[in-house]
């Protein structure tokens, strides 16, 4: 006889184990945050450098860094990957902006360069 006797949950007979496995177990690390922070440091250094290029890769990669920071947080998986990459990509575009900025009125003054 192969049933499930009432009140004992199916896993403990080996009856549903085969989906208990899959579908109970949680995630241990959120791999998509992970590499949302990589991307968001990697965007960080690029837009805090003074080579155009770099900036706009920098940009192409924060850009890439938030949409994955985000598509983690809807993982079931730890939350704080995503988090953190979100701050991170938040504080490149700060900086980002502030850089952009700074060079701009450096150029426009003539203070750079003459």
């Amino acid at each position: 006889m192969n049933s499930i006797p009432p009140g004992r949950p199916a896993d403990e007979t080996g009856a549903a184990s085969a989906t208990h496995d899959r579908a109970g177990a949680r995630a241990r690390h959120n791999i998509v945050g992970y590499v949302g922070i990589a991307l968001a440091v990697a965007a960080f250094i690029g837009v805090a450098s003074p080579s155009m290029l770099f900036e706009f890769v920098g940009g192409v990669l924060l850009i890439a860094a938030l949409a994955l920071s985000i598509v983690a947080l809807f993982r079931p998986a730890p939350k704080w990957p995503a988090f953190v990459g979100i701050g991170l990509c938040a504080a490149a575009a700060v900086s980002a902006t502030a850089l952009f900025v700074v060079g701009f009125v450096n150029g426009y003054s003539g203070a750079v360069g003459g």
